[in-house]
């Protein structure tokens, strides 16, 4: 849902100033107007102005307001997730296993990623890594609707969208690594793809179960 608002507010500017040269780009809010955030708010706020007794700066306010709401949520369960992942990973180790521990080298580590500047290269996975969450829950759910013997149609096919989708924004990714030489991000995102044809793998019986 976000990334269908989210291209549909980008079709509401042009990509360069040569249809309208009195009219704002995304090519120029890209590149030098403030960087995607301000491409959103500004695509969004010329899309709700048309709505009667909303104006473009209203627009803009709330399409700022829903970027950070979306970053804050985000850190917060992206947070939350690294810690239970570094207690299961920390068992027998008694200062890392504990919430505290986990919680500091947690927290440490998403620190030295802002300050070295090195987010801006993980980044760019974060969208296929979220498809690949969305994909998994829906599996999941497909396999319940399986046991229940329920149609598990409805969600199995947005399932497998998702695996499509992910794996082909991945794959773009690494080509798009290696032509940089950001080796070690290409080869997480390939990692990432195995992931997710393991998990496409693991759903197959999905297919041929009837309920």
């Amino acid at each position: 849902l976000a990334g269908m608002v989210v291209l549909l507010a980008a079709g509401a500017l042009p990509w360069d100033q040569s249809t309208d040269p009195a009219a704002g780009s995304l090519q120029n809010l890209m590149t030098g107007g403030g960087g995607a955030i301000m491409a959103f708010a500004t695509s969004l706020s010329h899309v709700v102005e048309r709505i009667p007794l909303v104006t473009a700066q209203a627009g803009l306010f709330f399409g700022i307001l829903m970027i950070n709401a979306f970053v804050m949520t985000t850190l917060d369960t992206s947070t939350r997730l690294a810690r239970f992942i570094m207690q299961e990973l920390g068992g027998g180790i008694p200062w890392l296993g504990g919430r505290t521990g986990a919680t500091v080298v947690t927290v440490l580590a998403a620190g030295w990623l802002g300050a070295s500047g090195n987010y801006t290269r993980i980044w760019p996975l974060f969208g296929a890594t979220n498809q690949l969450v969305a994909a998994l829950s829906l599996i999941v759910v497909s396999s319940w609707l399986v046991g229940m013997r329920k149609p598990r149609l409805y969600t199995l096919i947005p399932a497998l969208f998702m695996l499509v989708t992910s794996i082909a924004a991945l794959c773009w990714q690494v080509r798009g690594f290696i032509v940089d030489g950001h080796l070690s991000m290409a080869a997480i995102a390939a990692g990432l793809v195995c992931l997710a044809l393991f998990i496409a793998w693991e759903a197959r019986g999905l297919l041929r179960n009837r309920p």
